[in-house]
């Protein structure tokens, strides 16, 4: 029997680790990290020791809000320092103990989404360090940063690092349905990401094994009025479509 890969997935315990966990379990070995079994940040030993033996790391943890909390979110100007921190806990926790691949959980959000839909007729493409919009969200800029950070540190993993521009994912895997604002229901619509999509993506980047260099792709369905360019080098094409699952 062939050995199954060790696919360890910080903050494996909320929405997107689940359904990656869910996905993805009969194809390899999922270890998942969440508080409060392992805190990444002030648990050095216990988090390195959980890594040991992964070929990727999938690194999803974060501290997230809502708005009117004045938390970090997409639609805040916030920023919550401690996902800095996160962050540089699993770079630093994945370089020692040699993982070979980094998976980073970026957003649509690095650009300012609601004004490029509104403005522009084009999609927006996928490219490191290249933003065609100044975001508003603590949240985006905060994934900017990462994303920067992660394309200074990629020659530490032997197979590269990606950067998923995470769409829109939802607890029950369905588009959502009403909102108060119409325009961000029509947003919501555009930029959603079924489950069995975003988890072909990861299986793809992880079977690639690419060389030591960070890459960029949008995690969007196959959306009527998407306007994320979802070309990639990994031979994915998402399938699902939003206006198929909408109650009328």
């Amino acid at each position: 029997m062939t050995e199954r890969s060790k696919i360890a997935i910080t903050g494996g315990n909320g929405l997107v680790g689940t359904a990656l966990s869910s996905q993805l379990s009969d194809r390899y070995d999922i270890t998942r990290i969440d508080r409060p079994d392992v805190d990444i940040i002030n648990d050095t030993e216990k988090f390195h020791n959980t890594l040991a033996g992964a070929k990727t790391i999938i690194h999803l943890a974060g501290v997230f809000g809502l708005k009117k909390d004045g938390k970090e979110n997409w639609r805040s100007p916030h920023r919550d320092p401690i996902n800095t921190e996160l962050f540089n806990a699993a770079i630093r926790g994945a370089a020692e103990q040699g993982v070979k691949q980094f998976i980073h959980a970026s957003s649509i959000h690095v650009e300012d989404t609601m004004e490029f839909s509104a403005t522009n007729s084009g999609l927006l493409e996928p490219a490191p360090a290249r933003f065609v919009t100044k975001t508003k969200s603590g949240y985006g800029v905060g994934k900017r940063e990462q994303e920067s950070l992660l394309s200074e540190n990629t020659q530490l993993f032997e197979h590269g690092a990606v950067s998923i521009r995470l769409g829109g994912v939802t607890p029950d895997n369905l588009p959502m349905q009403q909102h108060a604002d119409a325009e961000v229901l029509a947003h919501e619509h555009a930029v959603w990401v079924e489950h069995a999509d975003l988890a072909d993506l990861v299986a793809r980047i992880i079977e690639q094994k690419n060389d030591a260099s960070h890459e960029v792709v949008y995690a969007v369905s196959n959306n009527d009025n998407r306007f994320h360019d979802t070309r990639n080098r990994y031979g994915w094409t998402p399938s699902a479509n939003s206006d198929e699952h909408i109650s009328r």
